[in-house]
């Protein structure tokens, strides 16, 4: 007996096209929307902080950025500043961590992530992250 696949709804159709839509803007904003990161220091401690310079170019989408201590130096805390309310809301800002299999490789930092209002626009939104060197 032959089995028929029915045809997709127009719902779903749209909803996987939006799911591309918003990888794709937050690909362009790790890549493309951060710039340089700073340093501080404070003694035996540290601050790293990573200006995110532009929106993802959807509005809507979640800009992401992330600042990283140096390898081996643990993460204390972190957050963000500069965010106008304009430019968005904060959806997420937590400690993040590049893993590796040799333990003293592991790198430590603070990603923040915001759903933005204004779609390519230069954001201003900073990350910050405090560090500890304690070898």
């Amino acid at each position: 007996m032959k089995r028929y696949l029915r045809r997709p709804s127009y719902g779903s159709v749209m909803a996987t096209i939006a799911v591309f839509v918003a990888l794709g803007g937050v690909s362009y904003a790790a890549h493309d929307g951060s710039g340089p990161a700073n340093k501080t220091w404070n003694g035996s401690t540290y601050q790293v902080t990573k200006t995110i310079r532009a929106n993802s170019p959807f509005a809507g989408l979640l800009t992401s950025g992330e600042a990283f201590c140096d390898v081996g130096d643990r993460a204390l805390g972190g957050g963000f500043f500069k965010l106008d309310p304009s430019v968005g809301t904060i959806t997420a800002s937590i400690p993040t961590k590049v893993a590796s299999t040799d333990s003293s490789r592991v790198q430590q930092g603070w990603s923040i992530s915001y759903t933005n209002a204004k779609p390519s626009i230069p954001s201003g939104v900073v990350v910050v992250v405090r560090c500890a060197n304690f070898h």
